[in-house]
């Protein structure tokens, strides 16, 4: 049996539109929920903090404020790193959160692309609420950086 080609093209374009506007939902859902907007927010302000050198352990230790890291050498070892971004990549352009993934209610792994004048800087940041019986709200279990853009070929939100 042979299908004709306008039911294909027919069907392929069907499959399009209920693809864009899953995503245009997924994207409102993200707009419409305070958690995420907070979280966002808080990761923004931490990336435009650390575009002023001075300022770096500032902007990682309000970042990791409360959570499992803040105790740690993060801080410690991230500085150095990052206060060397405006020699390796160049200023701070923009930046932009180009995913996040909330797994359950109580996990969200985002992630930043940090454009400089030489060279884009993928950042990821995890933030954690930890079950009924913690007053911690939100906190930051994991930030990182990292220049391949590979990995970037994944498919989240």
């Amino acid at each position: 049996m042979r299908v004709p080609c306008r039911s294909i093209t027919r069907l392929f374009a069907a499959l399009a539109v209920l693809a864009g506007a899953n995503l245009v939902a997924h994207r409102a859902v993200a707009q419409d929920d305070p958690e995420i907007k907070d979280l966002h927010r808080r990761s923004m302000k931490f990336l435009g903090d650390i575009s002023q050198k001075e300022n770096v352990a500032g902007a990682l230790q309000e970042l990791l404020k409360g959570g499992p890291l803040e105790k740690s050498d993060a801080v410690q070892k991230l500085t150095p790193n990052v206060e060397q971004f405006d020699e390796v990549y160049g200023a701070l352009l923009d930046q932009e959160r180009i995913s996040y993934k909330r797994v359950g209610k109580d996990l969200v792994l985002m992630k930043y692309l940090y454009k400089t004048e030489r060279f884009p800087v993928v950042w990821r940041i995890n933030f954690y609420r930890p079950p009924q019986g913690a007053d911690t709200g939100w906190v930051v279990i994991g930030a990182s950086f990292d220049t391949d853009l590979r990995k970037l070929d994944t498919v989240d939100r």
